[in-house]
């Protein structure tokens, strides 16, 4: 079983994709609470206490900082990833009926800045991701969507990249880079995605290891005191459908993040 000292996450932040839609967690051993950014849809360089109330427990003492909208603007990350708005709005919001439900999401660019933003303001080192960048190309594009033809891959094309998935892997080595002695390990369970991820990403930010393995697998093992405090976990493995097993991997990850030695053992 993994001890509490091998995967605690304490004061770090976790950044779970599920049916693409973005949860943003506070880890201190066991999970706190989980917010779902689905607010009324704000613009864009809008800080996030102004959408969420101030008073919640979740945000008191976390974010006093980095609320002001000047501060967030002097974050290097988050200059970097301006870049990309455009890309990952359109990639949250486009093509999608948002009319049935109650509230817009907010997009992978507000809760990329705020992740990279807390990132850098705890001086963090260590990123991974689990469930890695896997198509050269967007949908739009289906020749070169989902297939292993690196002629497809196009670097200074972002309009063809698969920004419906998010592209978090390249985004993140880009906007976080120059952080001292950066960590940044992606991890999927298919070897073809893997080598899709290096191809897209091993020349420009060499920085990065690449891990064929089963994500549970891959947290159960994860020794803190050999790799460092996981500081950012970005969560996207599995598909969207079939639903079920997603949702069962997820929680399953979740509780392996989770656990700490006063749990007798993690649920099945």
């Amino acid at each position: 079983m993994v001890a509490a000292t091998r995967l605690q996450l304490a004061a770090g932040i976790c950044i779970v994709v599920l049916m693409q839609l973005a949860i943003l967690s506070l880890f201190s051993g066991k999970l706190r609470q989980i917010w779902l950014p689905h607010g009324p849809r704000e613009e864009e360089n809008r800080c996030l206490a102004r959408a969420v109330p101030t008073t919640s427990p979740f945000w008191h003492g976390v974010y006093e900082d980095y609320t002001d909208p000047d501060l967030q603007l002097q974050r290097p990350s988050v200059l970097k990833l301006s870049k990309y708005r455009r890309f990952l709005v359109a990639g949250t919001l486009a093509q999608q009926d948002w009319s049935r439900y109650g509230a817009v999401p907010a997009t992978r660019f507000e809760t990329l800045k705020r992740a990279f933003g807390d990132f850098e303001a705890r001086r963090g080192r260590v990123v991974v991701e689990l469930g890695t960048s896997r198509s050269f190309t967007h949908g739009g594009i289906p020749a070169g969507c989902n297939v292993n033809d690196g002629a497809y891959w196009h670097p200074a094309t972002m309009e063809d990249w698969d920004w419906g998935a998010g592209m978090f892997l390249r985004v993140a080595a880009d906007c976080l880079g120059h952080v001292p002695l950066l960590s940044l390990t992606t991890v999927d369970l298919q070897r073809d995605h893997i080598a899709r991820a290096r191809r897209m990403n091993a020349a420009d930010f060499p920085f990065i290891t690449f891990v064929v393995a089963d994500s549970v697998a891959f947290l159960e093992a994860y020794d803190v005191a050999a790799k460092g405090q996981i500081d950012l976990l970005y969560m996207d493995t599995a598909d969207v459908h079939p639903i079920e097993p997603s949702a069962e991997l997820h929680l399953r990850e979740a509780q392996v993040i989770t656990w700490t030695q006063d749990d007798a053992r993690i649920p099945s």
